[in-house]
């Protein structure tokens, strides 16, 4: 379906728990009982874009060589019609992003959450809960979170941004290598490990473990 100059198209997906977003585009994420994959971009593009479910997790990516890529990245910058996936998961377990591509959702609920930001790309999630969290940020992409987990690990090996002062955790464990930066909310416990020039601040009273090699800092904000 075609809307002006904007192509829509439904496409069918389900059986997985893990989704991966290469290249660029926004991508909206809900929950709900029934799987749904709806695709908004140029019309030119849209015949382009790969959707494929393989054990169990979701790919979201453009095909074609990589100059077809370049050019498909300065159509929807120049006509301002950029990719837009909305996606509704049944679970979700695994999130992986890779390039400039930026992730939003809200009211997720998952016993596990594992999050990868690779490049310079953005997620933000309101409403989290879920036992257990891990993030690896190798790149220089952010994070944003809000909700409440259990507890969560942090892995940044670049100059990543983790905005997680409204997520509310019993334990923490953050490992910074590099120019990162990490906010967190430990309840009772926060490991920190440095190696560079990061920072972590913390809202909470935990008990804290640190250990910094550079010029890392670990400061307290408060309470929540």
């Amino acid at each position: 379906m075609s809307t002006g100059d904007l192509a829509t198209e439904s496409r069918e997906v389900r059986d997985f728990d893990r989704v991966v977003l290469r290249d660029y585009g926004e991508l909206i994420i809900e929950q709900g009982a029934q799987e749904a994959l709806t695709i908004e971009t140029d019309p030119d593009i849209l015949p382009r874009i790969e959707t494929e479910v393989k054990s169990g997790t979701l790919t979201l990516a453009l095909g074609g060589s990589w100059a077809d890529r370049l050019g498909d990245a300065l159509t929807t910058s120049l006509t301002r019609k950029p990719i837009r996936y909305i996606l509704r998961v049944k679970k979700l377990t695994g999130l992986e992003v890779r390039g400039a591509a930026s992730v939003t959702g809200s009211d997720i609920e998952t016993e596990r959450l594992a999050l990868i930001l690779r490049g310079a790309g953005s997620v933000k999630v309101d409403s989290l809960t879920a036992e257990s969290l891990e993030v690896d940020l190798p790149g220089m992409g952010s994070v944003d979170l809000s909700g409440r987990v259990s507890e969560q690990r942090l892995a940044i090996s670049g100059a990543g941004t983790y905005e997680a002062s409204k997520l509310e955790s019993k334990k923490a464990a953050v490992d910074l290598r590099g120019a990162g930066k990490a906010t967190v909310w430990a309840a009772e416990e926060l490991d920190v490990t440095i190696r560079g020039l990061g920072s972590v601040e913390y809202y909470g009273s935990p008990t804290v473990n640190k250990n910094i090699s550079g010029l890392g800092s670990v400061t307290s904000l408060g309470s929540p």
